[in-house]
């Protein structure tokens, strides 16, 4: 065998490179940009909903009680981002400072399973649940059996509040 047939033209590593890493990085970059926004487990449902307790505890310092007809049409807007987590709330309760008294105020509909567990075996396993907020300001999962026994009594479901015509008056 001839040394010029071994010989690799300089195109070809470049084109090799493209095609093995630009192209993926690209993909990478690009197409979770065009997915429709909506949360994709426990994980971030328990971050917005941390997010959304401690807005509401903001807005409301100077009362241990929270109405959500009190908030500002700016907080209740930033609320209804919620309404595409599937969420339930309740719009009025008592803020705990002890959390044996705690009750749920905000649960997500929706049951995902990526968030495990502590321990190493578990983290194998998926740990199906329902992401929750507490009125002591903590957030948590529940099992599916809990979200079933929870008494949904004076919740309200975001998507439905968002349509209520007494909330209507700030939408532009």
């Amino acid at each position: 065998m001839d040394k010029s047939q071994l010989r690799v033209r300089p195109g070809f590593l470049l084109g090799l490179f493209v095609v093995f890493v630009i192209i993926p990085l690209l993909a990478a970059m690009i197409l979770p940009l065009l997915a429709d926004g909506r949360p994709r487990g426990n994980r971030e449902n328990l971050t917005y909903i941390r997010h959304q307790i401690e807005m509401w505890k903001r807005q409301t310092t100077n009362n241990t009680v929270f109405d959500f007809s009190k908030l500002s049409n700016d907080d209740k807007q930033e609320t209804f981002w919620l309404r595409f987590f599937d969420c339930q709330i309740k719009t009025n309760f008592s803020w705990q400072n002890d959390n044996t008294k705690r009750e749920i105020v905000i649960v997500s509909d929706q049951e995902f399973g990526n968030v495990h567990k502590p321990g190493f075996w578990n983290s194998f396993f998926n740990n199906p649940a329902h992401a929750a907020g507490y009125s002591d300001r903590t957030v948590g999962l529940i099992s599916p059996t809990e979200f079933s026994n929870l008494n949904l009594n004076g919740f309200v479901s975001l998507s439905k509040l968002a349509t209520n015509s007494d909330f209507n008056n700030f939408k532009k």
